[in-house]
């Protein structure tokens, strides 16, 4: 039971083992090698989850998606935040390090927003589609279609007309 849940489970089991060790490669200041380490993990990942068959594309969206999140967090602590000396425990931001670590996060959160959003975008389309009428359903009221006059001006001059 418990081999067959491994079994099941490898490709996460794998992914969060190396995603322990992305923090010691970070502390580092090694940007680039720990960039390197979440792709390796990703494919990693995406092999293992091809091999055993438990692969699911929204699984592998998520996981794109948060691992990028995760680097752009880093990239704003490296690149984005410097501590300076006087006043004491002061820290600037850089404004190069926060921009590049908003467009990161930006790039890698606007998949989970395309792919969760249930609407369907029709370009270049200005109203919705007309709605068929429903013949079902018929209303007690009396159609009026049929039975109305348009007033003339004279009876608009002298005020006999029914509103309907």
């Amino acid at each position: 039971m418990l081999i067959n849940l491994i079994k099941k489970n490898l490709h996460w089991i794998v992914y969060l083992v190396g995603l322990v060790f992305y923090p010691i490669i970070i502390s580092n200041s090694i940007a680039s090698l720990g960039v390197i380490w979440l792709m390796f993990l990703l494919y990693l990942w995406l092999i293992i989850s091809m091999i055993i068959k438990e692969y699911v594309f929204k699984d592998f969206l998520y996981l794109l998606c948060i691992s990028g999140v995760i680097v752009a967090i880093s990239l704003f602590f490296i690149n984005g935040i410097e501590e300076i000396p006087f006043p004491e425990g002061a820290i600037l931001f850089k404004l190069e390090g926060v921009i590049q670590a908003l467009a990161l996060f930006f790039v890698f959160t606007a998949p989970l927003i395309i792919y969760n959003n249930k609407t369907i975008f029709i370009p270049f389309q200005s109203s919705p589609p007309p709605k068929k009428p429903n013949k079902k359903h018929k209303s007690n009221k009396t159609d009026y279609n049929e039975s109305w006059e348009e007033a003339t001006i004279e009876d608009l001059e002298t005020g006999k007309y029914e509103i309907i």
